[in-house]
């Protein structure tokens, strides 16, 4: 190359003897000084005569873009200084500093939260009662079935009773769940307490309203009580083995007090002391040494019981041997307009106590 590719200044030739490095020619042009004035001296010029200018404007553009002249150059020697022990405490200060910092926000938030916690208990009751209007309304509308009435809220009104009680603020008819309580007996009782208001009602409750689902009925089925107990409490539903827990504490927070009993058939049943097995007989045995024989729809009515249960509580009775049967099923009656129906069995108190059957026809 005999000429520069910039400036087109010739080159000194080169020599055999490379040992001493020769200096540039005094022709070559010195750099111009900067010159405020002079808007073209500021400006550089580059040329790509061999390519690679696509390169340069790509470095450029990313240059430009990243806007490297306003970043702060860090000091290596500080970071460097920093290493071993030194760093190690560096470090430890300012996780220090950091936790102190996220404490004091912490406690920021905890000191908000205390100024308006009297606002949110206030706003707490005032939704808490329009929800209890709103359950009284329902439930004194004569169209409304005595269940959906007095049992059962919409679902919305349980989720926010049950979100309520989550936060600590304990209202009424809020289902029980373990989260609330410190311990699994604890939450026992709990739920014992909570079912005795679902059967019986709460003692809040007037005269005037329906009541739980037992004020009217002295016995009823176990599976009954299960599915409307979960159904007035609308969320965090009992299963069936937790239900079954219950039960044993169930007579502890009822007034009369409500027992278990299982039938011969293996219904398992809730009822007051009148449907005990020795009440219930000897209330028996009473109406029929009174009004005579009576069939088994008959006695279901004057208990007001259901026909099936009527005759899982009589066979009972019966095996006792306080009571027999005339059974009237396998005789046909025959009718003047020449219709056969069957008989009813027909229950009678039973005479023959302390006879003995000599064997004799």
């Amino acid at each position: 190359m005999q000429t520069c590719e910039i400036c087109s200044t010739p080159l000194p030739k080169a020599s055999g003897d490379h040992t001493q490095a020769k200096s540039a020619p005094t022709t070559r042009p010195t750099t111009p000084g900067l010159n405020d004035d002079d808007i073209e001296s500021k400006m550089l010029k580059l040329s790509f005569r061999k390519g690679g200018d696509k390169v340069f404007y790509t470095a450029l553009k990313r240059s430009l873009k990243g806007r490297a002249w306003e970043i702060t150059p860090s000091n290596a020697g500080t970071n460097g200084a920093r290493s071993g022990i030194s760093g190690i405490m560096q470090a430890v200060e300012n996780n220090a500093q950091n936790r102190d910092a996220d404490m004091s926000n912490a406690l920021q938030d905890l000191e908000a939260l205390m100024v308006k916690a009297k606002d949110m208990v206030r706003l707490a009751a005032e939704l808490n009662e329009r929800l209890t209007a709103s359950s009284t309304t329902t439930a004194n509308d004569p169209y409304s079935s005595v269940l959906s009435s007095t049992l059962t809220e919409p679902e919305e009104a349980t989720f926010i009773r049950s979100s309520l009680s989550q936060l600590g603020l304990q209202m009424e008819n809020t289902p029980v769940t373990l989260d609330m309580m410190k311990d699994e007996r604890e939450w026992m009782e709990q739920l014992a307490r909570e079912l005795a208001n679902i059967l019986q009602g709460s003692e809040k409750v007037s005269s005037s309203s329906s009541g739980g689902m037992m004020k009217k009925r002295g016995i009823i089925a176990l599976d009954e009580v299960w599915g409307g107990w979960n159904r007035a409490r609308g969320v965090a539903l009992i299963p069936p083995s937790t239900f079954l827990q219950v039960i044993p504490h169930l007579p502890a927070f009822t007034n009369p007090t409500i027992t278990s009993r299982t039938l011969n058939s293996g219904l398992a049943v809730l009822h007051t002391p009148p449907y005990s097995r020795a009440a219930f007989a000897a209330r028996i045995c009473g109406l029929l040494a009174l009004a005579g024989p009576k069939s088994t729809t008959e006695i279901a009515q004057e208990e007001g019981i259901t026909i099936g249960l009527t005759v899982e509580m009589l066979i009972i009775v019966e095996e006792d041997g306080d009571v027999c049967r005339d059974d009237g099923q396998s005789v046909i009656q025959e009718k003047k307009d020449d219709i056969l129906v069957l008989g009813e069995v027909n229950w009678w108190a039973n005479l023959f106590i302390g006879y003995t059957w000599d064997g004799q026809e």
